[in-house]
């Protein structure tokens, strides 16, 4: 769901509320233009693009996430909605003014009810309010936010390979293998979890390198290490029966030796 929702059209803004309360002494004080204003006000609230603005909904999908695409997707949505937003907030306190300017002529009739005064002013603070809610220069907090929550997998992934998350997950396994003195022993330390712990930073890290992001590792040989070691990361089963010690044996060296080849890994 987006970040960014927009600012609620009120009641009192619409030219058919105007014409219904104003008051009938109003009404024969001449035309204002707020019947008028208040009809292009609406027109440009129903136009305005707010899909532009709400850039996180287009989000691509981690596989297909590509970040100088999202990059560009972000600038232009912040670009775009500035000019849509600008267009409202001008019709917002154009209807602010002539409504001020309306309630200051009503009040200085002593035949016009105080009730149309007071809609006046109540038009006036309400299209304030949805000029300030439009402003322009907010957009780009709600599409920043989208642009850091859209790229948030890749970071961790980068984080994960460059302070040591990597790392720390490799040799929690290589612990738990040190550890392993009968076949059962593989599936009560979990080798099958904490090898995955590996495989999905490795996924992750050529997903990320995929997406455009300059890793600096070789994409292709990280997934071929990523493809051998899902072997072990992918089934709760251990890969040889109970009473195979040269299964356990022959295996712990398999996966020690690809754990190794993952720990050269360098970003």
């Amino acid at each position: 769901m987006s970040t960014f929702t927009p600012p609620e059209y009120p009641d009192c803004l619409t030219p058919q509320n105007w014409n219904k309360k104003k008051g009938v002494i109003a009404k024969m004080a001449g035309e204002t233009g707020i019947g008028a204003s208040l009809s292009h006000l609406k027109a440009v609230y129903d136009g305005t693009d707010w899909k532009i603005i709400q850039v996180d909904d287009r989000k691509p999908k981690i596989n297909d996430f590509k970040l100088p695409e999202w990059e560009k997707m972000c600038k232009e949505a912040a670009a775009e909605g500035v000019k849509e937003l600008a267009k409202l907030r001008k019709a917002a306190y154009e209807t602010r003014d002539l409504a001020k300017e309306t309630a200051v002529k009503f009040k200085k009739n002593k035949l016009i009810a105080k009730s149309s005064v007071d809609l006046c002013e109540e038009i006036a603070t309400a299209a304030d309010q949805l000029g300030v809610g439009c402003n322009p220069n907010s957009i780009s907090g709600f599409i920043d936010a989208a642009y850091q929550s859209g790229r948030a997998w890749l970071d961790l992934t980068v984080k994960l390979m460059k302070d040591g998350g990597l790392g720390k997950a490799i040799n929690n396994v290589k612990a738990s293998l040190d550890g392993l003195d009968s076949p059962p022993d593989w599936k009560k330390q979990s080798i099958f979890s904490k090898t995955r712990q590996v495989t999905q930073i490795l996924g992750n890290a050529v997903k990320v390198a995929n997406a455009g992001y300059p890793l600096g590792i070789n994409a292709t040989q990280v997934k071929q290490l990523f493809d051998r070691l899902t072997f072990y990361g992918d089934t709760h089963d251990q890969p040889f029966e109970d009473d195979d010690v040269e299964g356990l044996a022959s295996h712990k060296k398999q996966l020690t030796a690809l754990l190794t080849a993952a720990e050269r890994i360098q970003v």
